[in-house]
């Protein structure tokens, strides 16, 4: 009542999934990315805090925006996705175009671009990417 009374919002109690399950359906909803066990919600993303996703064989990976202000934030997560089987679309696609839709992903062209320049900290080689606010090294480590 309080909170209806005093910002207007009426809230409703969600029943949560907390049986410790580690497998389920993802569901979008609006700017959430939400994993269902049981039919209920049991953790919710919100993809603003998405910076980067990419595909790997049978996952997805989530990186996050690095929070300064706290002294430990998530920074990626990796999430298995099984192989669709015959007459199924592909999960791993459709779950990433989803994500790049929704999230708060910087894309366009870089400003500058360096490749195969050598670094000592971290060792390697790396195509150095320069964009308005960040930088992109890519590359394998020595």
């Amino acid at each position: 009542e309080y909170v209806l009374k005093c910002f207007g919002v009426h809230l409703e109690e969600v029943e949560l999934c907390v049986r410790g399950m580690n497998w389920g359906e993802v569901e979008f909803q609006g700017p959430l990315l939400c994993f269902m066990a049981d039919k209920r919600p049991s953790l919710e993303i919100t993809l603003n805090d998405v910076s980067n996703v990419t595909t790997g064989k049978n996952e997805v990976l989530l990186q996050f925006h690095q929070n300064d202000s706290a002294p430990v934030s998530l920074m990626e997560m990796r999430l298995h996705v099984p192989s669709a089987t015959d007459g199924e679309e592909d999960n791993l696609q459709a779950i990433k175009d989803n994500i790049l839709a929704k999230a708060d992903i910087m894309t366009g062209n870089a400003i500058s671009s360096f490749g195969e320049v050598q670094c000592l900290t971290p060792r390697g080689r790396y195509t150095i990417k320069a964009y308005p606010t960040f930088l992109e090294m890519h590359g394998k480590n020595i």
